[in-house]
This record gives structure tokens, C-alpha cells and sequence, in this order.
């Protein structure tokens, strides 16, 4: 009998829901653990990567 492939194959990622709180959350984790300055979330480039995202 031949085997299959299934347990090589990952499992595709779940995607969160949006939500303000949990994006709130992350984004001061971020900042924290990758030392931003705190006007980070303010600049035109994060806005605009986060309105892509979105």
C-alpha cells in the first residue's frame, strides 16, 4: 500500500479577524520588541502599509 503526502504537508495558516484591540495589542509588542520609538505608528509609511494590509 502506498503512503501519502498528508503528514509532510502543512496546514494552511488561519487568518485572525481584525480587530482594534488585538491590532492595539500587537502594535505595542512590536514596538517593544524591535525597540521602535513610539512614533513609529504615526508615520505616513506605517499608516500606509497598514491600509494595504487591511
Amino acid at each position: 500500500m502506498q503512503s501519502t503526502l498528508d503528514p509532510h504537508l502543512r496546514s494552511k495558516e488561519t487568518i485572525a479577524a481584525y480587530l482594534e484591540s488585538s491590532f492595539h495589542a500587537v502594535a505595542i509588542q512590536w514596538l517593544v520588541e524591535t525597540d521602535q520609538p513610539i512614533q513609529a505608528l504615526q508615520h505616513p509609511a506605517f499608516k500606509n502599509m497598514i491600509d494595504i494590509a487591511s
